[in-house]
């Protein structure tokens, strides 16, 4: 139904989402390197895409380093296929923590 109005559903991990469908999170994140690499044309950007549910695998797929952050269940089912690398903790911990070992070898 949410198709044939025009729309698409993005599944959170909480909500599900209702929107255009060019929308979303891999488009935002696109959009924003793009602007990036314009400004910067002779820098090399390397990008970090952290998320821990469906709605946010078209950002993962999109950056350089995608990374899941998992759930205090382990992380989501529907992230678990493309063998992206999973945060050590679960929540804002293992953001952080996933982030600090970038930074670090950076």
């Amino acid at each position: 139904a949410a198709k044939d109005a025009g729309f698409k559903v993005t599944v959170g991990d909480r909500f599900s989402h209702l929107i255009s469908p060019n929308a979303g999170k891999g488009r935002a994140a696109k959009l924003l390197i793009d602007t990036y690499q314009a400004k910067y044309p002779n820098e090399t950007i390397t990008t970090i895409g952290l998320g821990n549910s469906p709605n946010d695998r078209d950002m993962l797929e999109v950056g350089d380093k995608p990374i899941v952050v998992p759930g205090k269940n382990g992380p989501h089912p529907g992230l678990i296929d493309r063998n992206w690398p999973i945060a050590p903790a679960p929540g804002s911990q293992g953001w952080a923590e996933a982030v600090q070992a970038l930074c670090l070898t950076a």
